[in-house]
């Protein structure tokens, strides 16, 4: 009989609460146990002025950019409350990657443009190539998110804005899950899916000064994140091929059979 590929496996989950119900089903799916220890939470910004004002000058733009689920969907909920959502209909949409392309259908709109690889820096080279030269674009990003396709597009003589529609605050709350993870379980893989998760987990280390097992795995979703725990000197480090939490459990999978065939 077969085994599940993450049988007897137990896997933590830094993402938010909001986040991981569908990266936890798919580790369970696949046999593995999965600890939730959310690093993270998401609020809309306590002044909203910005918002109501790129929201009252939707119709002026061609382009829209979501760079994550998160601000697909904040930006979408401002969107209904003004009652601005037939615009969508007539703007090209990008989104960063798949699963942002996917929440973006979940509310009846189409992608224009999803980038090859799933990171900023790849959907502003296609956007270059995309792009009328008199394009106006807005760019819709949490407040820690990086200001890559911004910087890039302005420079290029684009008339580009950008929005903060979320904020991405630490999970206070979550101290002692991770102690608890890191002193009572074992634990043979922990997630990140943001450079904020490894910042966040590594302030929590050093405020409690916990040892880290050294046959506990790091998985990052992709390049950026992998920098953030390699800067935190987090290792041994697995990096997800494709950026996606299906990417980060191919990951983990294929990681286990390789110790198996040592």
């Amino acid at each position: 009989m077969k085994l599940d590929p993450l049988s007897g496996v137990t896997i933590g989950v830094t993402r938010a609460k909001e986040q991981s119900r569908s990266f936890i089903k798919k580790i369970e799916a696949l046999g593995g146990t999965a600890i939730p220890v959310p690093l993270l939470a998401f609020q809309p910004p306590k002044d909203k002025h910005k918002i109501i004002t790129a929201l009252s000058e939707l119709h002026t733009y061609d382009w829209l950019i979501l760079t994550s689920a998160n601000g697909v969907h904040f930006f979408l909920n401002d969107v209904q409350e003004q009652d601005k959502f037939s615009i969508l209909n007539e703007m090209n949409i990008a989104v960063v990657g798949t699963k942002t392309g996917e929440v973006l259908q979940s509310y009846g709109l189409q992608p224009s443009l999803l980038p090859e690889k799933f990171v900023a820096e790849s959907l502003l080279e296609e956007l270059r190539v995309k792009l009328p030269t008199d394009s106006r674009v807005l760019v819709v990003k949490g407040n820690l998110s990086r200001d890559i396709i911004y910087e890039g597009l302005k420079n290029d003589g684009f008339a580009v804005e950008e929005v903060v529609v979320y904020e991405t605050v630490e999970n206070d709350g979550v101290d002692e899950d991770i102690m608890q993870v890191l002193t009572q379980q074992t634990l043979d893989y922990l997630t990140f899916t943001s450079p904020s998760t490894v910042n966040h987990f590594v302030n929590i280390m050093n405020k409690y000064a916990l040892s880290i097992s050294s046959d506990l795995m790091f998985v990052c979703i992709g390049p950026i994140t992998a920098q953030a725990a390699q800067h935190a000197k987090l290792h041994p480090l697995l990096v997800a091929e494709e950026y996606t939490t299906e990417g980060m459990i191919e990951e983990i999978v294929q990681h286990i059979r390789r110790q198996k065939d040592v």
